[in-house]
């Protein structure tokens, strides 16, 4: 007897989760938020990050573990005027 669909798919995404990134599903196997931003391949230099709507600083951003449905806000410095 073939499993159903659902337990195929739950199967293979055993070790992802899916968190929102600026307002958009993600699915991630990063376990931390900085895992999550080289896995996006941003440019960490000039962005700010929350975690449902906490801020958190850069020096945490290694050690910060996500979790299932975190919304994470990504936000681009710019400098001008």
């Amino acid at each position: 007897i073939e499993p159903p669909l659902y337990h195929k798919i739950n199967f293979l995404m055993l070790d992802t989760m899916i968190v929102k990134v600026n307002n958009k599903e993600v699915i991630t196997s990063s376990a931390t938020l900085a895992a999550l931003l080289a896995e996006l391949d941003l440019n960490t230099a000039r962005i700010a990050v929350a975690v449902d709507k906490q801020i958190v600083m850069r020096s945490l951003w290694n050690e910060y573990s996500l979790s299932e449905g975190a919304n994470i806000t990504i936000i681009t410095i710019a400098c001008g005027g």
